[in-house]
Protein backbone atom coordinates (compact mmCIF):
# COMPACT_ATOMS: atom_id res chain seq x y z
CA UNK A 1 0.00 0.00 0.00
CA UNK A 2 1.30 3.02 -1.03
CA UNK A 3 0.59 7.03 -1.77
CA UNK A 4 -1.65 7.98 -4.65
CA UNK A 5 1.20 10.84 -5.26
CA UNK A 6 4.26 11.23 -2.99
CA UNK A 7 6.56 14.09 -3.87
CA UNK A 8 9.83 13.67 -2.74
CA UNK A 9 10.69 11.72 0.54
CA UNK A 10 12.25 12.39 4.43
CA UNK A 11 15.46 12.81 2.57
CA UNK A 12 14.29 15.29 -0.08
CA UNK A 13 12.39 17.28 2.57
CA UNK A 14 14.98 20.58 2.18
CA UNK A 15 15.01 20.77 -1.55
CA UNK A 16 12.64 22.93 -3.95
CA UNK A 17 9.94 20.67 -5.62
CA UNK A 18 8.25 23.15 -7.47
CA UNK A 19 5.34 20.49 -8.45
CA UNK A 20 1.93 21.61 -8.90
CA UNK A 21 -0.86 19.08 -8.05
CA UNK A 22 -3.97 20.70 -9.61
CA UNK A 23 -7.12 19.94 -10.78
CA UNK A 24 -7.64 16.57 -10.73
CA UNK A 25 -9.63 13.92 -9.73
CA UNK A 26 -9.05 11.40 -7.21
CA UNK A 27 -12.04 8.65 -6.63
CA UNK A 28 -11.65 5.54 -4.24
CA UNK A 29 -8.18 6.19 -3.50
CA UNK A 30 -7.36 3.52 -0.48
CA UNK A 31 -4.60 2.67 -0.88
CA UNK A 32 -2.99 4.76 2.13
CA UNK A 33 -4.28 7.37 4.84
CA UNK A 34 -1.78 10.06 2.85
CA UNK A 35 -3.70 10.43 -0.56
CA UNK A 36 -1.30 13.35 -1.68
CA UNK A 37 1.89 13.23 0.58
CA UNK A 38 4.65 16.42 0.01
CA UNK A 39 7.91 16.08 1.29
CA UNK A 40 9.70 18.75 -0.29
CA UNK A 41 9.29 22.86 -0.93
CA UNK A 42 7.24 25.44 -2.81
CA UNK A 43 4.74 23.20 -4.36
CA UNK A 44 1.05 24.04 -5.28
CA UNK A 45 -1.92 21.83 -4.60
CA UNK A 46 -5.52 23.68 -6.27
CA UNK A 47 -8.72 22.73 -6.92
CA UNK A 48 -8.57 19.13 -6.83
CA UNK A 49 -11.48 17.04 -6.19
CA UNK A 50 -11.09 13.84 -3.61
CA UNK A 51 -14.03 11.77 -3.73
CA UNK A 52 -15.17 8.36 -1.56
CA UNK A 53 -11.19 8.19 -0.45
CA UNK A 54 -10.24 7.48 2.97
CA UNK A 55 -7.27 9.42 3.43
CA UNK A 56 -5.53 13.11 2.94
CA UNK A 57 -3.38 15.37 1.75
CA UNK A 58 -0.57 15.72 3.94
CA UNK A 59 2.53 18.45 4.08
CA UNK A 60 4.88 16.87 5.85
CA UNK A 61 8.42 17.87 5.58
CA UNK A 62 6.83 20.86 3.46
CA UNK A 63 7.49 24.22 3.67
CA UNK A 64 6.21 27.28 1.30
CA UNK A 65 3.39 24.98 -0.29
CA UNK A 66 0.20 26.47 -1.36
CA UNK A 67 -2.94 24.86 -0.93
CA UNK A 68 -6.21 26.81 -2.57
CA UNK A 69 -10.00 25.34 -3.38
CA UNK A 70 -9.08 21.83 -2.65
CA UNK A 71 -12.83 19.65 -2.14
CA UNK A 72 -12.74 16.46 0.01
CA UNK A 73 -16.11 14.67 -0.60
CA UNK A 74 -17.30 11.49 1.63
CA UNK A 75 -19.59 8.44 0.91
CA UNK A 76 -22.36 7.38 3.16
CA UNK A 77 -19.92 5.83 5.65
CA UNK A 78 -17.22 8.79 5.75
CA UNK A 79 -15.93 10.40 8.91
CA UNK A 80 -14.36 13.82 7.91
CA UNK A 81 -12.25 15.62 10.53
CA UNK A 82 -10.26 19.00 8.99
Amino acid sequence: RAETIRIGDSKTRFAPGYVNVSHNYFEACNGEVEIISDKTNFNIFNRNIVYKSEGSLVLRHSNYAKVNGNIFIGGDDSDFYG
